[in-house]
This record gives structure tokens, sequence and C-alpha cells, in this order.
């Protein structure tokens, strides 16, 4: 049976805890008339052979009463089953889910961490063609090409550079 999600299995288990608290009723209702009739049985006042009938009769309820409440029992124990097995798998069903959000909020993290680095790589990049267009730009070559043809004086060595 595949994993049961949180809202039907708590109605699965609702559904077992209902018939589990009506099989303990019947149970109780059948002990207390097993009970009276064993009662009456045994302090009857006419325990003649002509009631014998009657006696044999309250026996053979009784003993049907004693198969049913068995009967109840083990279907209270099959239900008492059924819940541990739900409770179970709701468990089970809670661990998967639990792996699985880990896994996804690791892999979330993976990706905003990449997309911060490919986002500083692209800021870099941008700025070194901004760098780049402005070296190449008209105006600075021209200065550039202005100032290398004038002489420039070194104060240390008075050297003039061409």
């Amino acid at each position: 049976m595949p994993p049961l999600c949180g809202k039907c299995s708590l109605a699965a288990y609702d559904e077992l805890n209902r018939q589990l608290t009506e099989l303990e009723m019947e149970g109780n209702a059948y002990e207390e008339t097993l009970h009276c009739l064993q009662e009456s049985a045994s302090t009857s006042p006419y325990n003649s052979e002509s009631n014998q009938t009657v006696i044999n009769e309250c026996d053979e309820e009784i003993e049907k009463l004693e198969n049913e409440l068995k009967l109840l029992e083990f279907e209270e124990t099959q239900l008492q089953w059924d819940i541990d097995d739900v409770t179970k798998k709701e468990s089970e069903s809670s661990k998967e889910y639990d792996e699985l959000f880990r896994g996804w909020k690791a892999g979330q993290r993976s990706l905003i961490s990449r997309n911060e680095l490919l986002h500083s790589l692209n800021n870099q990049n941008l700025y070194y063609l901004s760098q780049n267009e402005r070296l190449k730009s008209p105006e600075l070559l021209k200065a550039i090409a202005g100032t290398f043809k004038k002489p420039v004086f070194d104060p240390c060595d008075k050297l003039v550079f061409n």
C-alpha cells in the first residue's frame, strides 16, 4: 500500500478508532448479557427437571455470546493492527517528505550560490567591457597620442621621451 498523505491517514486513523470504539461497546454489552445469564442460571429457583430445557437454552445462549465476544476481541485486535499500520505508514511518509524537503532546500541553496556567482562574474565582465570601450574612445587615444609627442621631463634624470 503506498504511503498515505496526512489528511488521508488521519481520516483512516479516525475511522479505525471509531470502529474500535463500537466494537468495545458491543463487547461490553455482550459481557453484561453473559454475566446476567450466568447469574440467573446459577441462582434460578427453578432447577427442576421441567425447567432443565430453559437452563440448556441459557447455556447455549451463553456459549453463543462467549463465541461472539471472542470474535469481537479478534476484530478489535485486527483493528488495532490496522491503526498501527496506518500510524507507521504516516510516520514513514513524513520521514520521506522531510528527506525530500532537505534535498530540495540544499538544491535551492546551491542554485542561489550559483546565481550570485554568475551575477558577480557578469558585473565584472560589464566593468571590463566598459573599461575597454573607454580605452578605445577617440578622445583618450588623441590625448595619449598628444602626450607622447610632447617632451616629458623626468625630475630626477632630466630625460626626454619622444
